[in-house]
């Protein structure tokens, strides 16, 4: 596994768990069901075929997802947990994926 392909499995376990997490506290089902499919899918992403050489994975675009519903959130309930920490971790992510996609 090469640096990228781990930080999405690590990312996908964090948005897994956090669905979990948001289960847990606030008996949110969306929060479950959604962070659960996102953290799999994007573990799973892993997995697929790779794409054509200079076009950017599934895990890009998921990524940009959940951090555009998460910048909305931070915008609303303007609290850093948990929005701002995953608008910060799909951030990382999201360079990571790039460079690996354009530098290497």
């Amino acid at each position: 596994m090469n640096l990228s392909e781990v930080v999405v499995v690590v990312y996908g376990v964090i948005v897994a768990l956090g669905g979990l997490v948001g289960y847990l506290k606030a008996r949110s089902k969306r929060s479950l069901v959604i962070g659960m499919l996102f953290g799999w899918a994007l573990i799973g992403s892993i997995f697929a075929p790779s794409p054509p050489p200079g076009s950017l994975p599934a895990s890009f675009w998921m990524t940009l997802g959940i951090s555009a519903v998460f910048i909305g959130r931070l915008y609303s309930t303007r609290r850093f947990m948990p929005a701002g920490l995953l608008v910060l971790l799909s951030a990382v992510v999201v360079v990571v994926l790039l460079v690996d996609t354009f530098l290497t």
